[in-house]
């Protein structure tokens, strides 16, 4: 149901996995509720949702079913390896995953493109450092 990721999650899985825990609470449902529909524990969504574990192409479909939404959805916003930024991408992406798990206020984020975020992602960094 989905591969064991490697010790360093890949930045599209953290990204696909955030992208999933945004739309599920968006919907207002547990992990649980997810997971039954999925025919998986509570555990094994939170494992895709933090990147632990993959999400294969067909649980994704199901999963998208599940909250709505196109497979497409749990993509948007990606980094892109060919651009000289998608490092820094990834570090934003999962930096606004773990962000996002404990401040729903930052949902309306989700929004904003990749480079937008970086730009938030600097600025707090920016205030952190003084």
């Amino acid at each position: 149901m989905g591969g064991k990721a490697t010790d360093a999650a890949d930045p599209i899985d953290v990204h696909v996995g955030a992208r999933l825990r945004y739309f599920r609470r968006a919907a207002s449902m547990s992990q649980s509720t997810l997971g039954t529909a999925l025919g998986l524990t509570f555990q094994q969504v939170q494992k895709y949702e933090k990147a632990s574990n993959r999400l294969s192409a067909s649980m994704m479909l199901k999963a998208a079913h599940c909250l709505g939404i196109e497979p497409s959805d749990l993509f948007a916003g990606a980094p892109i390896f060919d651009q000289p930024a998608a490092q820094e991408t990834a570090e934003a992406t999962a930096t606004f995953a773990i962000l996002s798990e404990h401040l729903t206020d930052l949902a309306p984020l989700a929004q904003l493109s990749p480079r937008k975020r970086r730009a938030i992602v600097k600025l707090i960094a920016s205030m952190i450092d003084d």
